[in-house]
C-alpha cells in the first residue's frame, strides 16, 4: 500500500458511487515530506475518467478540464520533466512568485544537493 512504502500514487481504479454503480477515476497522490524524510501528509487528486473509460469523452476535453481545474484551484502549480526541468506554472504560481510564466519558464534554477543538519 501506498501509504505504507510512502511512494507515489498514480493509477485508475473503479469506486463505487452511493447509488451502487460504479465509475472509473484516475488517481493521483503524493507525499510531502519534512526536511528528515518523514511524510507529514499526503496530497492527491481523482479525476472521473468513466466517460473516456467508456470511449465518450475526447482527449481534448479532458485537457481543457484539467487545464481549467489546475488555473482556477487557489495553489501554485508547478511541473517538471523527468530530468528536473520546470516545463509548467500555472497562473497563480506567477501571481505570487511576481513573474509572468513566460519568465518562469525561461528561468534556470541552481541546483545544489541536499546538506543534512
Amino acid at each position: 500500500m501506498a501509504r505504507d512504502t510512502a511512494t507515489p500514487v498514480d493509477t485508475t481504479c473503479r469506486f463505487r458511487k452511493a447509488d451502487g454503480g460504479l465509475r472509473w477515476f484516475h488517481v493521483h497522490a503524493e507525499p510531502l515530506r519534512d526536511c528528515d524524510g518523514r511524510v507529514v501528509r499526503w496530497y492527491g487528486v481523482n479525476v472521473d475518467v468513466d466517460d473516456r473509460q467508456a470511449g465518450g469523452g475526447s482527449s481534448a476535453e479532458s485537457e481543457r478540464e484539467l487545464r481549467l481545474l489546475i488555473e482556477t484551484i487557489p495553489a501554485a502549480v508547478w511541473r517538471a520533466t523527468p530530468d528536473g526541468e520546470s516545463d509548467y506554472f500555472n497562473q497563480r504560481m506567477a501571481r505570487d512568485i511576481g513573474m509572468s510564466q513566460t519568465d518562469l519558464l525561461n528561468l534556470t534554477v541552481r541546483r545544489e544537493p541536499h546538506q543534512s543538519r
